[in-house]
């Protein structure tokens, strides 16, 4: 749901460049500025804002994600949908070929062990964790009494994940941000990372808690998902809501977030502008 809302606000605010509804422009920067109060993490094994949320969703590669032609779920990163086993306690999934991060590597199926190892790990408290806390020895690696995730495998292109007990929804589970494709390497820090490589179409090249993010283009994508500008510059040092849909007014910004009750305001008339 949260995304959902995440979505519709895009809808709501997001103005083609040309002014015309429906047009595209290639190339450019988007300028985009949130609340200062509204952003929690770049980091997707803590980020759980929509505005941060809303970002990842551009960096993001996920083994599973919903279709643009309605909630349909789809592979993405995997090659098809999971094998589940009849108990509904074992998934495994194969990563198809041709997924890049953006510094060239190739996304295995350790990418999305590690992402999963993530929101387990000793002393992260990853809102993820509650999707996660059911895989096998989830309890001993959380607690650093294990080096490894003992539930998930990772060989190659083949994954396999082992829960406790049945969980008949881990493929809706992974299109969340908390499963995005990360570097087998990326640390798990408390506080969250900063620029890290991403397997999607974007990725954070500059993050600066409280003040910026930098968007770029992972030139190394060749997935389906649409995007058409070079660059996002997000300014995180709005001090209110209301001065996001100012500056958007002023034309100092593209984007911004806000929640239904402003941009609704009679007061802004913003249906009519």
């Amino acid at each position: 749901m949260r995304r959902l809302v995440a979505l519709a606000a895009v809808g709501a605010l997001l103005a083609s460049p040309s002014g015309e509804p429906g047009s595209t422009r290639e190339g450019g920067t988007l300028r985009v500025v949130f609340p200062s109060t509204e952003f929690d993490s770049i980091d997707p094994a803590l980020s759980y804002s929509v505005p941060s949320g809303v970002l990842l969703e551009t960096t993001c590669a996920r083994l599973m994600t919903y279709s643009d032609k309605g909630l349909r779920l789809v592979p993405e990163v995997a090659a098809a949908h999971p094998r589940v086993s009849p108990d509904q306690r074992t998934y495994t999934f194969t990563v198809r070929p041709g997924f890049r991060f953006n510094d060239g590597t190739p996304v295995r199926a350790s990418a999305f062990a590690r992402a999963i190892e993530r929101t387990l790990a000793r002393g992260v408290q990853s809102p993820g964790a509650q999707y996660t806390s059911d895989v096998v020895g989830a309890k001993a690696f959380r607690a650093g009494r294990a080096a490894s995730l003992a539930g998930v495998t990772a060989r190659g292109d083949r994954l396999v994940v082992r829960f406790t007990r049945p969980v008949p929804d881990f493929a809706v589970r992974t299109t969340m941000l908390f499963f995005c494709a990360v570097p087998p390497t990326l640390p798990a820090d408390p506080e969250g990372v900063g620029a890290f490589p991403a397997a999607g179409p974007y990725y954070v090249a500059e993050y600066r808690p409280g003040r910026r993010v930098v968007l770029m283009r992972n030139r190394f994508y060749r997935g389906a998902r649409e995007h058409h500008v070079d660059r996002f510059d997000v300014d995180l040092g709005a001090d209110s809501q209301e001065e996001v849909l100012d500056r958007i007014e002023r034309g100092t910004a593209d984007y911004g977030w806000v929640p239904p009750p402003l941009y609704f305001d009679p007061s802004r008339r913003l249906a009519a502008k």
